[in-house]
C-alpha cells in the first residue's frame, strides 16, 4: 500500500505497479485537489462575477460509474 499524496509529484500509477504496488491510496488528496478548483472558481468569480466554472460540472451518475472501477 503507497499513499499517493505528492501533489502531483508521485510516479504514473504504470510505475507504481512496476515496483510492486498493489494499492495506492489517495489520501486527502482529491478533496485537497477540489479545495484547490473551489478556490481559483471563487476568485474567478469574484474578479469577473462569471459561472464558467460550472462547465466542468460532472453529473452525479458518471461520476458513480468511475468510482465503481475503483471499489
Amino acid at each position: 500500500n503507497v499513499m499517493v499524496v505528492a501533489r502531483g509529484h508521485a510516479p504514473p500509477l504504470a510505475e507504481l505497479k512496476a515496483l510492486g504496488v498493489r494499492r495506492a491510496s489517495l489520501g486527502g488528496s482529491l478533496m485537497q485537489a477540489t479545495y484547490g478548483f473551489a478556490r481559483a472558481s471563487l476568485k474567478a468569480l469574484a474578479a469577473d462575477g462569471a459561472f464558467t466554472y460550472a462547465a466542468q460540472a460532472v453529473p452525479h451518475g458518471e461520476m458513480s460509474k468511475l468510482m465503481e472501477k475503483y471499489r
